[in-house]
C-alpha cells in the first residue's frame, strides 16, 4: 500500500501538532514535513517532493494563494489542500485557480481534511460541506472556457513568473526576499520588476496596487 507523503504549511504550531496527530492515526498518510513560512516550505517541497501539502492562507512572508503557484512549480506532481478559516467564495475560487484540489474549513469535522488529503491524492476535488458546491461547477466551466495564445501570458501583458512577483512585491517584499522565495538571484527580480512597472505603466506601489485590482490580478476582498 503506497502511502501518501504529506506536508503540513502552517505558521501555527499549535495548529500543527493537531494535524499531525489526526493524520498519525490513518494508515496511508505519513507527515513528512512541516513548516511556517512560504519560503521555508517551498525549499522542503524541492527536496522532499510531498504528495499532497496542506496550506493555511495566513503565513508571515505571502499569502497561501499566492503560493500555491510557486508550490506546484517546485513540485509538478505535488498536490495542495488548502485549509483556511475563511469560507467566502472569492477565497475557494481563488484557491482553485491556483491549483488547489480541495479546500477544508477550520470549522469542519476533522474528517474532512483526511477526505481531502485523500482525494487530493487521486486528483479528485474536495469541498467542505459548508462552501458552496457550485463554485467548483463555476471554476471548471471558466477553465474550459479559456483560451489563450500564449499560455504564459495573462490579459495584462504580465507572464506568470511577474504575476508571482507583483503579488510579493504588493505583500511588502524586498527583492532579496523576493529572489530568496523564488530561487533566483536579486538581479533577476529587479528586471521582472522593471518590466512590470514599464507594462503596467505606474511608478509607486499605490499606483500598481490600483493597476493589479483594476486588471483583476489580485482581488481587493481577500488581499492581505
Amino acid at each position: 500500500m503506497k502511502t501518501i507523503k504529506v506536508m503540513l504549511i502552517d505558521d501555527h504550531t499549535l495548529v500543527r501538532d493537531g494535524i499531525r496527530e489526526l493524520l498519525e492515526d490513518q494508515a496511508k498518510i505519513e507527515v513528512i514535513a512541516e513548516s511556517a513560512s512560504g519560503k521555508d516550505a517551498l525549499k522542503k517541497i524541492k527536496l522532499l517532493r510531498p504528495d499532497v501539502c496542506v496550506v493555511d492562507i495566513s503565513l508571515p512572508d505571502m499569502n497561501g494563494l499566492d503560493l500555491l503557484p510557486l508550490i506546484h512549480e517546485a513540485s509538478a506532481e505535488t498536490k495542495t489542500v488548502i485549509l483556511s478559516m475563511h469560507k467566502k467564495d472569492a477565497y475557494v475560487y481563488k484557491a482553485l485557480r491556483a491549483g488547489a484540489m480541495g479546500y477544508v474549513l477550520k470549522t469542519a469535522n476533522p474528517r474532512d481534511l483526511i477526505t481531502a488529503i485523500l482525494n487530493a491524492s487521486e486528483s479528485t476535488f474536495f469541498l467542505s460541506q459548508e462552501i458552496n458546491a457550485k463554485i467548483i461547477d463555476f471554476f471548471l466551466a471558466s477553465g474550459q472556457n479559456k483560451t489563450k495564445a500564449n499560455p504564459d501570458k495573462e490579459a495584462s501583458g504580465l507572464t506568470e513568473r511577474e504575476r508571482q512577483i507583483l503579488c510579493l512585491m504588493l505583500e511588502g517584499n524586498t527583492s532579496n526576499q523576493m529572489a530568496d522565495i523564488l530561487f533566483v538571484s536579486p538581479k533577476t527580480v529587479e528586471k521582472h520588476r522593471a518590466n512590470i512597472y514599464k507594462k503596467s505603466n505606474t511608478h509607486d506601489p499605490f499606483s500598481l496596487m490600483k493597476y493589479a485590482i483594476k486588471n483583476e490580478l489580485i482581488d481587493p476582498e481577500i488581499w492581505s
